[in-house]
């Protein structure tokens, strides 16, 4: 098994010698450059989702078909609702019923251990095409 692998494995990204020839130093380096620019990216998209985020919101919209692209702003609430609390609000199954927290959540009722997520989802729309 040829286990070569040719720099650059990223365009540009990782240098001359061959990686397999690096030493675990070099590589160590080459990591952490990697991850700084998967951080410097990450926050780049974060920013972008945030104002993606903003506009919806100011057009008092969950989505909107951009060309050939759909963006859509989903909302997920996760519980770290004891089962203790959640038989005080009389929504349990044998766990806290997740379904029951989220209608009461949503009718007002304030639900300990809730909280609220947003993220932005972006994917190509298929569109029929012509004959």
């Amino acid at each position: 098994m040829n286990t070569t692998v040719k720099a650059p494995i990223l365009k540009g990204f990782i240098p001359e010698p061959l990686i397999v020839e690096m030493t675990y130093e070099q590589l160590l380096e080459l990591r952490f450059q990697a991850n700084t620019i998967i951080e410097e990216q990450e926050a780049a998209v974060k920013i972008v989702n945030e104002e993606l985020s903003l506009r919806l919101d100011a057009e008092k919209l969950t989505g909107k078909a951009v060309g050939n692209w759909g963006i859509s702003k989903a909302v997920r609430f996760s519980f770290k609702t004891t089962l203790e609390e959640a038989q005080a609000l009389a929504a349990t199954k044998e766990v806290p019923d997740q379904a029951k927290l989220k209608k009461l959540l949503a009718a007002g009722v304030p639900v300990p251990g809730a909280s609220r997520s947003e993220y932005i989802m972006v994917r190509q729309i298929e569109k029929e095409q012509a004959a």
